[in-house]
Order: C-alpha cells, then sequence, then structure tokens
C-alpha cells in the first residue's frame, strides 16, 4: 500500500516557497505604481521563462505530485500532474479519470497567459481544488518557447510569431493554408504538442490567449457551430459561469469573435483527434476601441467572490452590441497589424511598443493579480462541471 507523502497536506515547505515567490514579487512591484516602459513593466511583474521552469522544479521539489518533461531548446515543457487521492494517497486508476490538456502563451506576446497557467499549477498543487482525485492533468506553460525568448532577450513586444516567423496558433492541420507562413504544418513546437496530444488523449482540451475576452467553443474556422452533445455542454458550461467571470462574449470562436482562424489547435484537437471539449478562453483585454490601450474594467476580472457582489450593477451597465463589437474588432485587428508591421520594419516607438504589450498583458499588479486570481478560477470551475459530466 503506498503511504502518503512526507509533505502531508501541502506540508510547511512547499507553502513556505509558494508565499516567498508572491510575497516578494509584490514588494518589489509596489514601490512602483506605474511604469513608462514594457522593459520596466515584465521585469517587475512577469516571470521569465527560466523562471517558470525553475518554480515548476521547486514545485516537484516540495512535494507536488508532478512529472516534468525533459528541457529540450526551443521545445515546450510539459508538468504533469498525476493522480491521487483526496487523503494524499496514489490512486491506481480505481476510478475513471478526465484528462485535461491545458496550453498557454502560443502567442509570445500575450504573457499574461502564461502567468494564468503557472497560477493555476500553484493552486493545483496547493490541493486548492478537489478535481486531482478525479483527473490528469498535462500543462504546457509556453508553447511559443522561441518567440518568448526573443520578447525576453531582445524586448520585441509586438513579437507574436516564433523565431521562424511562424504563428504556433495557425500551423495545425484544420483549414490550414499558406496563409501561416509556413511551408507546412506542424512546424517545430507543434510536432511535438501534436505528438503529445496524440499519445495523452486527453477528454478536454483548453487554450488560454489574450487580447480580447472571450469563452469559445469550436470552430475558429467557421462561422458555424457543431450540434455535438459535447459543444452543447461547452456552451452550457460557458452560460453559467460567464456571469460570474467575465461577462464577456461566448460562443463558437468563428461565431462571435468577429473573424475567422485557419489551422488552430482548437479545431485539430476537435476535428481529428476528436476531443470532445475543445475550448480557447481569452483572459484580457487592453483595447478600448480608439487606436489606445487601456486595463479593462476591473469589475471584469475581479475574484469570483468580490464579483457575485457587483455582478447585478455590473451587468446594468454593459449592453452587448453585435454590430459595435465586429466595427471594434475591425480596429482593434488594423491596428494590431500596423504596429507589427511598424516592429518587422524596425521603426517602432517606445511609446508603440508600450502599446503592442498593453492591449495584452496587464500593467500593474493588482491588474494581474486580479487577471490570474479571476480566470484561474473561472478554469477551475469549467475543469469541475466537465468531470462532472464526463
Amino acid at each position: 500500500m503506498a503511504t502518503a507523502p512526507s509533505w502531508g497536506c501541502f506540508g510547511l515547505p512547499f507553502l513556505v516557497i509558494i508565499n516567498v515567490l508572491l510575497v516578494g514579487r509584490a514588494a518589489e512591484a509596489t514601490e512602483r505604481t506605474h511604469f513608462d516602459s514594457p522593459e520596466a513593466v515584465f521585469s517587475s511583474l512577469y516571470r521569465t521563462y527560466e523562471g517558470m521552469i525553475e518554480e515548476v522544479r521547486d514545485l516537484k521539489n516540495a512535494g507536488c505530485p508532478l512529472e516534468v518533461s525533459s528541457i529540450e531548446e526551443n521545445r515546450p515543457f510539459y508538468a504533469k500532474i498525476t493522480k491521487f487521492a483526496p487523503n494524499g494517497t496514489t490512486n491506481e486508476y480505481a476510478t475513471k479519470k478526465t484528462k485535461f490538456l491545458l496550453v498557454f502563451n502560443e502567442h509570445a506576446n500575450e504573457v499574461i497567459a502564461s502567468e494564468v497557467g503557472m497560477e493555476l499549477l500553484n493552486r493545483l498543487c496547493k490541493g486548492d481544488s478537489d478535481i486531482l482525485s478525479k483527473s490528469e492533468i498535462l500543462i504546457v506553460p509556453v508553447v511559443d518557447v522561441s518567440g518568448r525568448k526573443i520578447l525576453e532577450t531582445d524586448h520585441r513586444f509586438c513579437q507574436r510569431q516564433n523565431y521562424h516567423h511562424v504563428d504556433l496558433n495557425r500551423n495545425w492541420d484544420a483549414r490550414w493554408n499558406p496563409g501561416s507562413k509556413s511551408s507546412t504544418t506542424f512546424g517545430g513546437p507543434n510536432l511535438s504538442l501534436k505528438k503529445t496530444a496524440a499519445s495523452f488523449k486527453p477528454n478536454a482540451f483548453i487554450d488560454v490567449h489574450s487580447g480580447t475576452l472571450g469563452w469559445y467553443s469550436p470552430y475558429s474556422y467557421s462561422t458555424n457551430r457543431p450540434i455535438d452533445e459535447g459543444t452543447r455542454n461547452t456552451n452550457v458550461i460557458f452560460s453559467e459561469l460567464n456571469p460570474l467571470y467575465c461577462n464577456c462574449e461566448t460562443g463558437g470562436a468563428g461565431e462571435v469573435s468577429g473573424y475567422l482562424a485557419y489551422g488552430t489547435s482548437q479545431d485539430y484537437l476537435f476535428d481529428t483527434l476528436h476531443v470532445p471539449y475543445s475550448i480557447v478562453i481569452e483572459v484580457f483585454d487592453g483595447f478600448d476601441g480608439s487606436n489606445k490601450y487601456k486595463n479593462p474594467p476591473r469589475a471584469r476580472h475581479m475574484h469570483h467572490r468580490e464579483k457575485r457582489k457587483s455582478n447585478q450593477r455590473f451587468l446594468s451597465n454593459h449592453k452587448t452590441n453585435t454590430t459595435s463589437q465586429l466595427h471594434r474588432e475591425k480596429i482593434r485587428r488594423e491596428r494590431i497589424e500596423t504596429l507589427m508591421s511598424r516592429a518587422r520594419e524596425g521603426l517602432i516607438t517606445r511609446e508603440e511598443k508600450m502599446e503592442c504589450f498593453q492591449m495584452y498583458n496587464p500593467t500593474d499588479i493588482k491588474m494581474l493579480d486580479g487577471t490570474t486570481n479571476n480566470w484561474s478560477s473561472a478554469i477551475l470551475e469549467v475543469m469541475k462541471r466537465i468531470i462532472a459530466i464526463h
């Protein structure tokens, strides 16, 4: 019979490590409430890629039941949370388990996505959810490793593609087209991720992005939403959780986002690997519709306990207009193209670099922590509901 790990209920050493990480970052960041450059924001508020690797190793060494893949050059690493029973003992698959594959930071400039992923991993390691006895979870904190390294070392905060100028979320064999600027599908990291997904055989796939706010089911490449049971259940989950965590767009990605995307991981896992719950979640919108960027209303990113208190007041002030939403999306995407074109040509100014960063990511500690707390809670709730159905 397996014995309980020496760290007990995740134990003092584990909690000390978490507290040092969080308190240290908060103490440093609160000394400055305003940053005049994305370099200053990133260095003060965000984890580096190497820092994430070390943090995952520290979590494992402190007793979190993690399996960590090998670290390879420009290839994503994986953190797998092993199955264990509520009392801390290992569980030999006595009951049916729901498999989750969660990926973050497919686009290099969406650094808030990886922060949400790391917050989620920390919460799972602390035993913050009861889902661990009923699931097997594979987390990829950073998909676009080469693009992320370019962003960090060269301060290219408009960097959206990888080292070879390939958009890794337009490079899957799902209505793929050469507009992804890749001669073939599954270049580099995506081949590794494809093999991992095919081997792991998840029941649910959750892909976290930023740049807007929304909960999306398939398809990204069509305005038509599938009518299968998994997609119907997914959208029921969205309708239940949306008032608590976002009050934003829900539905098929191509149906409600304002544009179509070809060659996405969401559609590949749904169509080819037949993953019934294939979900994209957009966690931050810094665009105000007038070619300037700002943090979205705090009410959209409150922790769910706070959110319940002010939800009715917020809903009464928020109206969704499909026409204005599509117009706003058109302006936003045009501005993205302008900024990225200027960045490629080496003409981008410091102010424009800040626009690039602020459009996709929080620039103060309160908004950053509010976003990570809100969306890690939301993702845990999505997972609980999928487990209950599955």
